[in-house]
C-alpha cells in the first residue's frame, strides 16, 4: 500500500511538472506574440537617416529632420546598449520581480503605488506634450524596436514593442530618483531599507564649470561638464552626436533609452548638469485614505509568474503610506509632471542663452543645477528645485546667476549660494536647499583665487585634480585624529600616517589608501554623514588594510581598480575629488580592493571664441558599446586613465571624413 501511494505521488508530481512546463512554454510564446521583427524593421523605411561611426565606434546621426535623427539615435543606442535599455524598461514598468530578481518586488510596488502607469494609461500624461514631441518620441522607439527586430538573439521578446509610455515612465522615475526621492521618503517614514533603488545604483555627484572671457587670457569662453554616474548600466553615459539638415546639431551625453541629451553642447551653447538634493518631499497626516490593490508579478520559473496583491493607499494625485496605523500623505517634486522630456528637448535646441532660459523656466524638471555657457561669452547658473507647497514659507524661487563679477561659475554638489565665490551668508535650512560645501567646490574656488587668467591647459589640470582641500570637511574631520585623547596606542601609526599624508590620491601618496577608506562614508561632505567618529572609522580602515595587505601605507592607486570582466586597471582618484571615483563597498570590505562602480564618467570641454565654436573634447571611461564581440567595449580606457581626450568633429562634413563605418538603417535588412 505504501509503495503504491509513493508511486501514485510520483506520478502526480510528474503530471504537475509537465503541466507547469506546458503552461510556462505557452506563456513564453504567447507573451512573444507582439514581438514582430519584420514589422519593426520595416519602420526604418519611414525615416531618412544615416549613422556614421568613428574609430571609437561613437555615432554621429545625420537626419533630414529631427524625427529622422530620433530614429537613428534609438537605433544606434540599441546597437550599443540594448541590454541596458531593456533593463531600464523592466525597472520603469515595475516588472523587476518578474524579469530580474524576486527581491525587487518592493521597488515594483513603489512604482505601482505612485500610480505612474495609471496616469500613462489614462492618457493624461500625453496631454502635457505637444504633437511634435510625441512624434519625436515615437520615432525614437521605432529606432530601438527596429534594431531589436534586426538582432533578435539579443532582444528579450516579451518586452516588445517599446512604446512612448516606456520613455515617459522612465523619465518620471529617473527624475525623482535623482533628487533622492527614495532616501528622503525613507527618512520621512523612518524606513531603513531601499524602496526604489539600491544605494550603489544612485548617482553620486557631479561637477560643471563655466569660465567667461574675462578670466581667460585669450578671451575665450570655457565649459566643463563632468557628471558622476554609475560606469555601467542603465544610467551610465552614452555619447552621440546629432545633425539635421535644418541646422540643428548637438554633441553630448544621453542615458541608454533616452531620446534627449542631458549634458553637452551645440555650436552656440552648452551646459553641464549637477545633482542636487534639496528637500523636495513634504508629508502630512490624514485621517483616512482610499485603498486599491497593487498586483506585483513575481517570477516563479522562467516565463511563469504569480501575481501578488498588496494594498496601495491614496491616489496618484495624493499617494499615502500607512505607518503604525497612521496615514501619511506624500507630496513630492515632479508629481504628475511628464513634460520634462519636452523641456530637455527644447533646451537642446536652444541657440541663445535667452531661448535656453525660456525653456528652463518651464520648470518641468524637478531638480538639478545647470551651468551654461554660450558663444557670446555669457555664463549662467540655474539651481532647479520645484518645491512642494509648504505653509512655513511662501517664497519658492531658486538661485539664478548670470555673468557674475568673478568671471566663473562652478557647481559641485555644494550649496547653490556658493557657485561664483565662497558663501559668506547664513542659509536658512528651512528653505530646503543644501547648506554645505563639498571638497570639489573648495578646490575649484581655491584654483580661481590663485589664477586670475585661466588657460585651457590649466582648466584641464583642475579637472583632473586628486587632492583634498585643507579646508574641506573631510580633511577637517580627519585632522581631529591628531589631538584625539581617545585614540588607542594600536592606532598611533595609522594616525601619524594621515597627519603626514600629502592630501593627494596618487600612486606616489603613501597613506592615501587609508585616507580614501576614511572618507568613503562621508558622501560628498553631506553633513548628515559626519556622525561617525573618526577614531572608530580609523580603527575599521586600519584593520581592513592590515587584514588584506598586512600594511597600511599603501597608495589609493594601488588598490583602486576599474574592472571589466577579468581585466582591471589601476587609477588615481577618490570620493569627492575632482577625479572622483566611488568603490563597491562590499568588495572593498571583503577583498580590500576598491572596484570602481561610479564616478568620473563621460566628460567634455568646450571652447568658444569670437562668437565661434573652437573645439569640443570628450572621453568615456570604458568604451561605446557593450555588445558581444564589439571592439569598442574598453578601447577608450587607456586614454581615460592617462587623462587624454578625443577631439570631436565640429561639422557633419568632418564627421563623414573621419568615418570608419557609414550605414542607413533602412538598408540593413
Amino acid at each position: 500500500m505504501i509503495k503504491r501511494l509513493g508511486l501514485n505521488t510520483l506520478k502526480a508530481l510528474a503530471v504537475l511538472l509537465i503541466g507547469v512546463i506546458c503552461v510556462e512554454q505557452f506563456l513564453f510564446f504567447n507573451s512573444s506574440n507582439d514581438f514582430q521583427p519584420q514589422v519593426f524593421r520595416a519602420k526604418a523605411q519611414d525615416y531618412d537617416v544615416e549613422i556614421v561611426r568613428d574609430e571609437w565606434g561613437v555615432p554621429t546621426v545625420l537626419g533630414r529632420e529631427q524625427n529622422d535623427v530620433a530614429f537613428g539615435l534609438g537605433y544606434a543606442q540599441a546597437e550599443d546598449r540594448l541590454e541596458d535599455i531593456e533593463r531600464g524598461v523592466i525597472l520603469y514598468r515595475g516588472h523587476s520581480a518578474k524579469f530580474l530578481e524576486r527581491s525587487q518586488a518592493e521597488a515594483d510596488w513603489v512604482i505601482s503605488w505612485l500610480g505612474v502607469w495609471q496616469q500613462l494609461e489614462a492618457g493624461s500624461a500625453q496631454e502635457q506634450l505637444s504633437n511634435e514631441t510625441l512624434s519625436y518620441l515615437q520615432a525614437y522607439v521605432d529606432g530601438v524596436n527596429a534594431f531589436a527586430g534586426t538582432d533578435v538573439k539579443r532582444a528579450t521578446p516579451a518586452l516588445y514593442p517599446l512604446t512612448v509610455n516606456d520613455l515617459l515612465a522612465g523619465f518620471y522615475l529617473q527624475h525623482v530618483m535623482f533628487y533622492g526621492f527614495d532616501e528622503q521618503l525613507r527618512a520621512a517614514l523612518e524606513v531603513t531599507s531601499p524602496l526604489l533603488i539600491e544605494a550603489e545604483e544612485v548617482p553620486r555627484g557631479s561637477t560643471a564649470i563655466a569660465v567667461s572671457e574675462s578670466r581667460t587670457g585669450d578671451q575665450s569662453t570655457l565649459l566643463l561638464w563632468n557628471s558622476h554616474q554609475p560606469l555601467r548600466g542603465e544610467v551610465a553615459w552614452y555619447e552621440a552626436h546629432l545633425y539635421t539638415d535644418d541646422g540643428w546639431q548637438f554633441h553630448g551625453g544621453f542615458f541608454p533609452g533616452s531620446p534627449v541629451p542631458f549634458i553637452g553642447a551645440n555650436d552656440q551653447l552648452g551646459w553641464g548638469v549637477t545633482v542636487n538634493k534639496p528637500d523636495l518631499i513634504t508629508t502630512s497626516i490624514v485621517e483616512d485614505a482610499p485603498v486599491r490593490d497593487c498586483v506585483i508579478d513575481v517570477r516563479i520559473y522562467r516565463a511563469l509568474s504569480w501575481g501578488v496583491s498588496e494594498p496601495c493607499y491614496g491616489t496618484p494625485e495624493a499617494p499615502v503610506f500607512k505607518v503604525n496605523e497612521q496615514f501619511i500623505e506624500i507630496d513630492y517634486a515632479g508629481k504628475g509632471r511628464f513634460d520634462h522630456i519636452e523641456q530637455w528637448l527644447e533646451m537642446a535646441r536652444a541657440n541663445t542663452l535667452d531661448v535656453w532660459q525660456a525653456a528652463f523656466d518651464r520648470s518641468a524638471i524637478p531638480s538639478f543645477n545647470f551651468v551654461v555657457a554660450d558663444s557670446s561669452g555669457n555664463i549662467a547658473y540655474r539651481s532647479n528645485a520645484t518645491f512642494p507647497e509648504r505653509s512655513m514659507w511662501a517664497d519658492r524661487s531658486t538661485p539664478v546667476l548670470v555673468n557674475p563679477e568673478s568671471g566663473y561659475l562652478a557647481s559641485a554638489n555644494q550649496t547653490p549660494f556658493a557657485v561664483a565665490s565662497l558663501a559668506d551668508e547664513v542659509i536658512d535650512a528651512n528653505h530646503g536647499f543644501e547648506t554645505h560645501l563639498t571638497n570639489r567646490s573648495l578646490v575649484i574656488h581655491e584654483f580661481f583665487e590663485r589664477n586670475s587668467d585661466v588657460s585651457l591647459a590649466s582648466f584641464k589640470r583642475l579637472k583632473y585634480d586628486v587632492s583634498l582641500s585643507p579646508q574641506s570637511p573631510q580633511r577637517v574631520w580627519i585632522d581631529q585624529l591628531e589631538h584625539s585623547v581617545t585614540l588607542p596606542p594600536r592606532l598611533f601609526a595609522a594616525r601619524d600616517l594621515l597627519v603626514n599624508w600629502d592630501g593627494q590620491f596618487t600612486a606616489q601618496s603613501a597613506g592615501s589608501a587609508l585616507a580614501a577608506c576614511m572618507i568613503d562614508p562621508l558622501d560628498n561632505a553631506d553633513p548628515s554623514t559626519f556622525h561617525l567618529s573618526p577614531v572608530v572609522r580609523l580603527a575599521e580602515c586600519n584593520d581592513l588594510l592590515l587584514e588584506h595587505f598586512d600594511r597600511i601605507d599603501l597608495s589609493s592607486t594601488a588598490i583602486t581598480r576599474m574592472v571589466d570582466g577579468p581585466n582591471y586597471w589601476s587609477v588615481d582618484g577618490a570620493p569627492d575629488v575632482m577625479r572622483a571615483f566611488y568603490p563597491d563597498q562590499a568588495d572593498f570590505e571583503s577583498y580590500g580592493l576598491r572596484r570602481v562602480t561610479a564616478g568620473d564618467g563621460l566628460h567634455g570641454f568646450v571652447v568658444w571664441k569670437d562668437g565661434e565654436l573652437q573645439s569640443i573634447e570628450m572621453i568615456a571611461p570604458y568604451g561605446q558599446s557593450i555588445a558581444r564581440l564589439t571592439p569598442h567595449r574598453v578601447d577608450q580606457i587607456s586614454m581615460f586613465i592617462d587623462q587624454q581626450l578625443r577631439a570631436i568633429p565640429l561639422t557633419r562634413e568632418s564627421a563623414i571624413e573621419g568615418a570608419q563605418r557609414r550605414y542607413r538603417p533602412s538598408l540593413q535588412y
